[in-house]
């Protein structure tokens, strides 16, 4: 992780300083919030990335709040989440519909 920090954000990032952080608000595994899916679509629109409702957004949030919490660069390594986002779509079809 130091070395991914180094490579793409240039900062020198002390390996012993991961942590884990709990979801917040914590819920149930693969519950949708209409709220939450909208949000991706903001956020997609945004920053040109793309969020899954049930994790990736979760991350980001939690990347957000610690940066201002902390007055840090913060930095995120998304993994993934599209492929999440084709089955939130078969579930709810409406909230993807421009």
């Amino acid at each position: 992780i130091t070395e991914l920090a180094t490579e793409y954000a240039g900062v020198e990032a002390p390996g012993d300083k991961l942590i884990m952080l709990d979801r917040r608000p914590p819920r149930r595994f693969g519950k949708l919030v209409a709220a939450e899916i909208i949000r991706c679509r903001q956020t997609a629109r945004l920053t040109g990335v793309l969020f899954d409702p049930i994790y990736t957004l979760a991350a980001y949030d939690e990347l957000c709040h610690q940066s201002e919490e902390h007055d840090a660069r913060t930095l995120l390594i998304h993994t993934g989440g599209a492929l999440n986002l084709f089955g939130v779509m078969s579930r709810k079809p409406h909230l993807f519909q421009t």
